[in-house]
């Protein structure tokens, strides 16, 4: 009987405890944040987006993000700032080619050189040139002019003093135009080596193409027409002795600096 009464406690204290035993889960423990988890995970917060989203690394997460700034390229302002400052002194040196529109049966096509000296204040570029040429006259000029003295060439030395307006773009090719007044020096060297410097007033226009090949150094071509008028006896017994008309080709480089 007593050992009967000693199994029915030991059955009544032992099924308790397994019962508690299934119902405990066992220890839980909390991740207060170990620091594993990646800075840059941005965690659902019902807005509709994926789970998995992340920040930029540049960028932390509530941080202002300025959006890069690009020109425009047709703002004006713009296209300036992006231009190079441009050297503002210019030396030409070119080689001409004069040819009389008048008197054209006596005196033929020559050859010339010139100077040019320019500062350019944007597009317009005050300017001075100093040059020489010779136009080579024909048998019939020496021989019946009597002011040639039996010269064969028709010399000249000659100043102007003007403006050039220069288009600029965003190319190498400016094109320009120049205009100004002109001192023409003339002579004919006679068979004694005694000669005369003769006086005519006149002005210049021209066209041409400036190819800047550098910052420092471009080509240029271009033609000028040039009127002489009639204030001495340069051009005496001529066909047409009153005023002159030229034109002058010419072809050479300039130095920017």
């Amino acid at each position: 009987m007593r050992s009967k009464l000693s199994l029915t406690l030991l059955f009544a204290l032992v099924l308790p405890s397994l019962a508690f035993a299934q119902d405990d889960p066992g220890q839980v423990f909390v991740d207060e944040g170990s620091g594993d988890q990646d800075p840059n995970y941005i965690e659902d917060d019902n807005t509709g987006y994926e789970d998995d989203q992340y920040v930029d690394d540049g960028a932390q997460q509530g941080e202002y993000v300025e959006e890069p700034v690009y020109a425009d390229p047709n703002d004006p302002n713009a296209q300036q700032q992006q231009q190079p400052e441009r050297l503002g002194r210019q030396l030409s040196l070119a080689l001409d080619v004069p040819i009389f529109l008048t008197n054209t049966s006596l005196v033929r096509p020559g050859v010339g050189a010139h100077l040019r000296f320019g500062y350019e204040f944007g597009m317009v570029v005050p300017q001075v040139k100093i040059g020489i040429s010779t136009n080579f006259l024909s048998d019939e000029a020496s021989r019946r002019i009597p002011i040639t003295d039996g010269a064969t060439n028709l010399n000249a030395i000659w100043a102007s003093v003007g403006i050039r307006l220069q288009i600029l773009n965003r190319t190498r090719f400016v094109p320009v135009i120049d205009a100004g007044l002109r001192l023409q020096f003339w002579n004919y060297p006679s068979s004694a080596y005694t000669s005369e410097y003769l006086f005519e007033p006149g002005v210049t226009v021209g066209a041409g193409l400036a190819i800047e090949v550098t910052a420092r150094f471009g080509l240029e071509v271009g033609l000028d027409m040039v009127v002489a008028f009639p204030v001495s006896d340069a051009f005496a017994d001529y066909d047409n002795d009153g005023t002159q008309f030229f034109l002058m080709p010419h072809l050479g480089g300039t130095i920017y600096f």
